[in-house]
């Protein structure tokens, strides 16, 4: 009969020698090297982007900035702790849900701005809070640009504010285009930044 006294556990990562070789060349200033770790790693983040309910356009921003960060990464790693694509993946995870719960109060406080600013009545194209006529005017120009101009905003944001234009709420146009509650508030924020442009 045997007593066992002991355990022993070996851990061992496995060798990503080509992403830990590239990560090391871009730290030394090889920013070309980048590109590799670029087209190999970039579908892993994009699946972890996945596990949050982004818009498509906020997973395409989330994705660009994730990868700009895995870019700093290379500048900060070293060989001997571990394997890069480890090393990255934990950052880049805990990163995108930071970003996540930040675009989510973001969102929420400029919900709240919103409904104290804007009104959207049937056939109102004016604030009545602007008192300076050339800036109605504007604001006027800008508005039908956005509606006619395919080149300024997606199909979906141009009826966004086609039907935000006739006095419909946020609720009744989510239901009206099929799509959630969150991504019509979302398109009114792509909207706007554009018409601030």
């Amino acid at each position: 009969m045997y007593l066992i006294a002991q355990y022993r556990f070996c851990i061992k990562e496995t060798l990503d020698d080509e992403m830990n070789r590239c990560a090391y060349r871009v730290s030394k200033g090889d920013t070309v090297a980048f590109d590799w770790i670029d087209e190999n790693f970039r579908p892993a983040v994009f699946r972890k982007t996945l596990k949050y309910p982004f818009t498509v356009h906020d997973r395409e921003d989330a994705l660009q900035e994730m990868m700009e960060l895995a870019l700093r990464l290379c500048h900060k790693y070293d060989p001997v702790a571990g394997n890069y694509r480890h090393y990255a993946s934990k950052v880049i995870t805990y990163e995108l849900m930071k970003l996540f719960y930040r675009e989510i109060d973001h969102q929420s406080g400029e919900m709240l701005k919103s409904a104290e600013d804007i009104t959207f009545e049937a056939g109102d194209y004016r604030n009545r809070r602007r008192d300076d006529p050339l800036d109605i005017i504007l604001d006027e120009e800008n508005r039908m640009n956005i509606l006619h101009n395919r080149k300024v905003c997606s199909p979906l944001e141009r009826k966004i504010v086609y039907y935000c234009d006739y006095g419909y709420e946020i609720k009744e146009i989510s239901e009206k285009l099929c799509v959630s509650e969150r991504a019509i508030v979302n398109g009114l924020h792509r909207v706007r930044r554009k018409r601030g442009r």
